[in-house]
């Protein structure tokens, strides 16, 4: 999907790229997606009732990772996309059930239309509808409530958005970006193994919590795993000479060594230059890198290079690339006979 910049002179301070990102933004008008609608309800016809419910929707999320499409733009670094394109918005039929009229409202109001295809809202008719009547958290949170709350709700006391879900609801602490997936994992596992089921009246409800989060972090994990080989497969099918620019900015940078330790960390290293991602956890003889493996070795004089010329970082950068494909062992040592051609 191509963009062409409208009135660049107003940029903003913005480069090119950010540019027909934003114009993309703008552009796209924004569209209704079934496709995790129609995941999510196959998922739970096949297996509502099966599991603990922390564990069912922790399980379900892991099936929309698994099966949803995966999008990422010509321009993007940072990529995601809650349905299978840009500004395609997914519904939450276990929420709010839309019905048939509720879908051609969204396509056709004036203010904020989400579009979709009529033949999207029959097969929304035939295959969603149907299962979650009577199922919906609406549904439920309004078979309990008085009649005050009711009226309340109708008076406008209360909104829709205020209905199906909380007020904290994307709220996020910095956990996340100082702590890994698997790490969190192990933190899991070991709450779990310290629970005392004998005078905790509560432990197997957190238990079951404990492994929904857990199964939460797989289905992330395999979410930017599959993102990470779309663009793999897409980085195999072209070649483009922005992306050498590119990481000579990082080379060329203050601090290098760390711009290809965050994309080492961030899998988007074995993309873009696998051969170097491949020195990662590569063994060398203790005896002369007591620094430790290839990759970091490689990090070490990226950092402490005196002239920084592209010509000569591109060389600090790949000197030992051919250590990865040559290591063999002797008496337990790694060697390297021949690395340098």
């Amino acid at each position: 999907m191509s963009f062409a910049i409208k009135n660049p002179a107003c940029d903003g301070g913005m480069n090119d790229r950010i540019r027909r990102l934003r114009q993309q933004s703008v552009e796209t008008p924004a569209t209704l997606t079934i496709e995790r609608a129609l995941i999510e309800t196959a998922f739970y016809k096949e297996n509502y009732g099966k599991y603990p419910v922390p564990v069912l929707r922790a399980k379900n999320f892991y099936e929309i990772c698994a099966k949803k499409a995966i999008y990422i733009g010509d321009d993007e670094l940072i990529v995601g996309e809650r349905g299978p394109r840009p500004k395609a918005v997914p519904t939450f039929p276990e929420l709010t059930c839309h019905s048939v009229e509720d879908l051609r409202v969204l396509d056709t109001r004036d203010l904020q239309a989400y579009h979709i295809s009529q033949e999207d809202i029959d097969t929304y008719a035939r295959e969603v509808i149907p299962y979650w009547e009577g199922k919906t958290q609406r549904e439920r949170i309004f078979g309990h409530v008085s009649k005050e709350w009711e009226d309340a709700y109708h008076a406008g006391v209360f909104t829709e958005f205020m209905e199906q879900r909380a007020a904290g609801h994307t709220a996020m602490d910095g956990k996340m970006y100082h702590t890994g997936l698997l790490d969190l994992k192990e933190r899991i596992r070991a709450r779990i193994a310290a629970l005392d089921y004998i005078n905790d009246p509560e432990a197997t409800d957190k238990q079951q919590e404990l492994e929904a989060m857990s199964i939460s972090c797989d289905a992330a994990i395999l979410l930017a795993e599959r993102h990470a080989a779309l663009a793999e497969e897409m980085a195999a099918a072209t070649l483009d000479p922005v992306r050498r620019a590119e990481l000579e900015k990082i080379l060329l940078c203050p601090h290098p060594a760390e711009g290809f330790e965050m994309l080492a960390r961030l899998g988007i290293l074995r993309v873009v230059l696998p051969e170097v991602d491949a020195m990662r956890g590569v063994e060398q003889p203790k005896q002369y890198h007591p620094e430790g493996d290839v990759f970091v070795h490689t990090m070490l004089l990226l950092r402490h290079a005196a002239w920084r010329t592209p010509d000569l970082m591109w060389a600090a950068l790949l000197h030992d690339v051919g250590k990865p494909g040559t290591q063999t062992f002797k008496d337990g040592v790694p060697h390297f006979y021949g690395h340098e051609t």
